[in-house]
């Protein structure tokens, strides 16, 4: 019998946020932007935190790289900014160096499915 390939099970990590969590769950937020080119592809991703432990399951259904900049409102909405000043701001927080015309990977989720797990 020939065993398939199979690619390994990719996860994101998503800062440890009550209120992003609760966007994640409700398909408030879709999407995150990664500095730099990251290797994700089409297909099952756990998004989840090692810091305070969490996880969900979600598909991701879309990667795009291009500057921070190119993107659109819609597309920046799904990540959780107003606008490319916003994403600046917030995500300089964890990538000290972004800038407006940063090179990034903006990695967009659907079907997430699991729940959040309280703490004991």
């Amino acid at each position: 019998m020939i065993q398939e390939d199979r690619r390994p099970l990719y996860a994101l990590l998503i800062a440890p946020d009550e209120e992003e969590r609760k966007k994640i769950i409700s398909g408030e937020k879709t999407a995150t932007i990664r500095t730099g080119r990251r290797n994700y592809n089409i297909g099952t991703v756990m998004l989840c935190c090692h810091i305070d432990p969490w996880v969900v399951m979600a598909s991701i259904k879309e990667v795009k790289y291009c500057e921070l900049n190119l993107l659109e409102e819609e597309e920046l909405n799904k990540c959780g900014y107003e606008s490319v000043k916003d994403a600046v701001k917030k995500l300089q927080k964890f990538y000290p160096k972004i800038e407006e015309n940063s090179y990034i990977t903006m990695i967009t989720w659907d079907n997430v499915r699991g729940s959040l797990v309280c703490k004991k």
